[in-house]
């Protein structure tokens, strides 16, 4: 295991791969203890699903304007975060999970991303809400994942490292280029595509959607699954985390990505 300076990467995954060897893999750290997926408990709670709220008001159209270092958004800002801790903890909630693809980011990677400007351009759809709530959910002691379909497993003759970039390294790329060092390192990150590491009849009726993220993050923490909430742009995912996974689970809007709105109103 390696665990000078660099991210959290969650378990190695169970599936069987397609490729014969994962670029850049990195591990828990070694003093995260963890027990095995046969032993871990699963929970028959099921949270009340969500309905996504599809008439947020992009931050990027506000019309507050700088007053001296110190606008009437800054204020709301702040206190948004204090609003979205306080319900985090009134959810009971301990590990907050983003998928990456249309939440943490405004766009979608679509397991065939380039290096250089289309990287650029896809770092540059960060969502600012997801930029100022990691930094203080860390403070405050929550943890911190990624669960995300963008996987290593994915490279093949036409989409290499050397011109793409896709799983654990993506994901890194993105939580270094807008998060303090302290804050990007303390991520568990399972980036992991049942389609592209198991036969269709295992993935579609063992392993569908995120349960596999859901019991690594678990299993890392040694949480509860009621103690997680998932925010994920895809409806389908979102409710097969809650009903097949006991987690909770928030539908965040396609078009805008994750907002603290979504917290206040469907958390």
């Amino acid at each position: 295991t390696e665990s000078s300076g660099k991210l959290q990467i969650c378990p190695a995954f169970t599936a069987p791969k397609k490729t014969t060897e994962l670029h850049h893999r990195q591990t828990v750290p070694s003093n995260a203890s963890r027990p095995s997926l046969q032993q871990q408990p699963q929970s028959n709670k099921s949270p009340a699903t969500t309905t996504p709220n599809m008439s947020s008001t992009d931050p990027s159209t506000s019309s507050e304007t700088p007053n001296n270092g110190n606008t009437t958004q800054d204020k709301s800002d702040d206190d948004l975060v204090k609003q979205s801790i306080q319900r985090l903890r009134e959810r009971g909630i301990k590990v907050v999970i983003f998928d990456m693809d249309l939440t943490i980011v405004n766009q979608h990677s679509r397991g065939s991303l380039r290096r250089g400007d289309p990287l650029e351009a896809f770092l540059s759809r960060i969502c600012p809400d997801f930029v100022k709530l990691a930094p203080a959910l860390h403070k405050e002691g929550f943890h911190l994942a990624v669960a995300t379909h963008s996987d290593e497993a994915e490279y093949g003759r036409r989409i290499t490292p050397a011109t793409h970039i896709l799983g654990d390294e993506l994901v890194n790329t993105v939580l270094q280029q807008h998060l303090p060092p302290e804050v990007a390192e303390s991520f568990c990150i399972v980036a992991f595509n049942p389609f592209a590491r198991s036969n269709f009849f295992v993935t579609y009726f063992g392993d569908w959607a995120k349960r596999h993220h859901m019991k690594l993050i678990q299993n890392h923490y040694l949480v509860q699954p009621q103690e997680m909430v998932l925010f994920d742009d895809t409806r389908p995912i979102v409710r097969d985390c809650i009903r097949k996974c006991g987690v909770q689970a928030v539908q965040v809007s396609p078009l805008v990505g994750f907002r603290m709105t979504d917290i206040l109103d469907k958390l």
